[in-house]
């Protein structure tokens, strides 16, 4: 059975593989399928509401099958175990759905080893400057740091502003103003793991591009949620990850690397960017200069991912997982995942009031799914860790309701901010959304 023949009988259902239980017949493509229907595709725990696909999210069936049919096909008789883990076809299959080319394209262990290879091989020396704010992942602020005490790289780390008014142009001049002579590299989140504020990422491309400055960015949020091609996002660098949003397996990740100028989305030359793991490149001598044009002069992929022997199913799998995304519709998963944040973000507002929002809310640009939001009345609550850790393990083990705890920087705060964070995904509806957050006020109540 093909994968989409495979697709529409888990579709159909027991029974017929056409005909729903009320005679009517069922949708024949992924992309025309109900929301209900679609749930089914998931692994998805009986009696669990996950609304916390921001950390993790849920393996679709046909991924599984997918990872266990390849593992099985390799675990008989390893042959040339080299030639397959550059995951050539798969790379290609992924480039595909990301508006790229697959020499642009990387399959990583996760978003945390995509950005560490790009930090740790971009070419700093003492002296450089590199712009951050507070609000990124420990893994883009560690490998900072390491450069800095290696390298001697100088970092102006900022904090952005958040909560219900914050704007897009606060952040981009926020960056605007730390800009120097000696600044090399922007890096930041696509949206916020902690607040979920959607970084006006195109406009702080083009801001560092009029000033010559590389951009890093953290995706791990936005690979199979948006739809957007990551090379009209202008950057030169974006470390995805292919367990959240894109919901493949665990340990995988989608590195995006520019490799070719097109003028209309970057017209900067292309960075420098030593491949620090590599078995491909050259042992004597250099690779050829990189590309000026909107053809590649090498596959710098190649570099980045020939890396010994890795395992072949994890490849395989996000794959699939990136092949039922584009069968359902990447501008409908979009539309879907934006409207169930909407509804999220009305009932916490509803429930908790403004002054509990840490996720932006009237600038549209700055809204993604992600719902940041502190439930406790008591302004004092809002940095303390204990009582939003008490929140979310009360949530999950007497209600089984999965979201999680965020901590961060707030301008002129002297005090680490705490929220609970929602974030939901196509496998989740409006009600379990009203759930959560009425479990989550009710246990705020008894935590108060």
């Amino acid at each position: 059975m093909t994968y989409t023949e495979n697709l529409q009988h888990e579709l159909a259902g027991p029974g017929s593989p056409d005909v729903r239980s009320d005679g009517d017949q069922r949708p024949e493509r992924p992309r025309d399928a109900s929301w209900d229907d679609l749930r089914r595709l998931f692994a998805l725990e009986p009696g669990v509401v996950h609304l916390n696909t921001g950390t993790v999210g849920v393996l679709p069936h046909a991924v599984e099958d997918e990872y266990d049919r390849v593992t099985r096909q390799w675990a008989g008789g390893l042959v040339d175990v080299y030639r397959p883990t550059m995951f050539t076809e798969y790379r290609a299959a992924i480039a595909g759905s990301y508006g790229v080319d697959g020499d642009e394209i990387v399959i990583s262990h996760n978003a945390t080893e995509a950005v560490a290879r790009v930090i740790n091989g971009l070419d700093l020396h003492a002296g450089d400057e590199a712009v951050v704010t507070t609000h990124e992942c420990y893994s883009v602020l560690s490998n900072l740091n390491l450069v800095r005490n290696r390298h001697g790289l100088v970092l102006k780390v900022l904090t952005p502003p958040s909560g219900h008014r914050a704007t897009a142009e606060e952040i981009v001049a926020l960056f605007e103003q730390a800009i120097t002579p000696r600044t090399k590299v922007f890096a930041f989140s696509a949206i916020s793991l902690w607040t979920g504020t959607m970084m006006p990422l195109r406009a702080l491309c083009q801001l560092a591009q009029r000033h010559g400055i590389s951009t890093v960015v953290d995706g791990a949020l936005i690979s199979g949620m948006l739809e957007e091609s990551l090379r009209a996002s202008g950057a030169d660098f974006i470390a995805c990850s292919g367990s959240k949003y894109q919901c493949g397996p665990l340990g995988s990740g989608i590195l995006y690397v520019r490799n070719k100028v097109f003028p209309e989305y970057n017209p900067l030359p292309l960075p420098t960017l030593w491949p620090v793991i590599s078995t491909w490149y050259p042992m004597i001598g250099s690779p050829p200069p990189r590309s000026g044009t909107s053809v590649e002069s090498y596959d710098i992929g190649d570099y980045l991912q020939s890396a010994g022997s890795a395992n072949i199913a994890r490849g395989a799998a996000l794959a699939k997982a990136c092949q039922l995304w584009d069968e359902i519709g990447r501008d409908r998963i979009e539309r879907r995942v934006m409207e169930l944040g909407d509804h999220a973000r009305e009932r916490v507002l509803d429930r908790f009031g403004e002054q509990a929002m840490y996720s932006p809310v009237t600038d549209p640009g700055l809204r993604s799914p992600l719902i940041a939001f502190n439930p406790f009345r008591e302004p004092a609550d809002h940095w303390n860790v204990k009582k939003i850790s008490a929140l979310t393990d009360r949530l999950a083990a007497e209600h089984r309701i999965w979201v999680r705890w965020t901590e961060f920087d707030v301008p002129h705060s002297p005090h680490q901010h705490y929220a609970a964070r929602i974030s939901p995904h196509i496998f989740n509806d409006v009600e379990e959304i009203d759930q959560a957050v009425a479990r989550i006020a009710a246990v705020a109540e008894e935590l108060a």
